[in-house]
């Protein structure tokens, strides 16, 4: 069997509210192209990049899997999950951000958790954000856990393709949503030059470097980003550009791939008018 006729059998998807979403987004593009036998979702509205690379590797690691591929995709480093305990989950119930086990469902309140707000730092996370939160160290702790990720997969022989939703090396979340909704000027900074992420970033491979993120995409091509109606992230058929420019062309290089149906596109181009 060639690389072209491998079959993905399951797809693990995975990312915050770009990913997870009442529109169609690339994951739903992806799983059409693909057409796996199964898919383990765990995109869930407001997570960070350590609860989406550590889901992932929860599901790899109580999972039997083969021909296996896994596709998270990565947001900014500012958006902090904090890790609490089954006595500490049930103060955080009744949060608008309610607290998550790692299947993306909400938590019981007798469970351990994960308290995840995206790009908002209430409660004790304030405290944190005012104290304690150090864009270098982020960054670094962000590399760690993708290179966990990373050798998980290469340890499970399941492939690992991640995708980025904006430029994580580069924007905080704060200064994106201060652009997007306020045309704030974006200034653009290496936060892998600091001096502890330079020293840990040769342990990850150029893939996660090396990318076009969605946002990037959109703005590079003049696409909408963000609905003030609607407070949403890119419509379907901007997914749809970014995922045939950015996507296709590894899934068709590696995977056996199937052409999107009339009835999907008709249903992208629906999704997008009401957006």
């Amino acid at each position: 069997m060639s690389d072209m006729d491998k079959k993905i059998d399951t797809l693990i998807i995975a990312g915050a509210s770009i990913t997870s979403s009442p529109w169609f987004t690339w994951a739903d593009i992806v799983i059409e192209k693909l057409k796996p036998k199964k898919v383990i979702n765990l995109s869930t509205k407001g997570v960070g990049n350590y609860y989406i690379a550590l889901s992932c590797i929860n599901a790899i690691l109580n999972s039997k899997l083969t021909n296996a591929l896994c596709m998270p995709m990565f947001t900014t480093i500012d958006k902090f999950d904090m890790y609490i305990d089954k006595a500490s989950t049930a103060q955080y119930i009744d949060e608008k951000h309610k607290p998550l086990n790692l299947k993306g469902q909400p938590a019981l309140s007798n469970e351990f958790s994960f308290w995840s707000t995206g790009s908002h730092w209430p409660l004790i996370k304030n405290q944190y954000l005012n104290n304690f939160f150090n864009t270098d160290i982020t960054c670094v702790n962000n590399m760690l856990i993708f290179y966990s990720l990373e050798k998980l997969c290469k340890d499970r022989n399941i492939d690992l393709f991640p995708l980025f939703d904006m430029n994580i090396w580069s924007y905080l979340e704060k200064d994106v949503n201060e652009h997007v909704i306020n045309n704030a000027e974006l200034v653009s900074t290496d936060f892998t030059s600091q001096p502890l992420a330079s020293t840990i970033k040769p342990l990850l491979s150029s893939n996660w470097f090396n990318f076009t993120s969605l946002i990037q995409y959109a703005m590079d091509n003049g696409l909408p980003i963000y609905s003030k109606i609607n407070k949403l992230h890119p419509p379907s058929n901007v997914h749809l550009d970014w995922a045939k420019q950015c996507i296709f062309p590894y899934l068709e290089a590696t995977y056996q791939c199937y052409p999107l149906s009339r009835s999907f596109d008709e249903k992208i181009k629906v999704l997008s008018n009401e957006w």
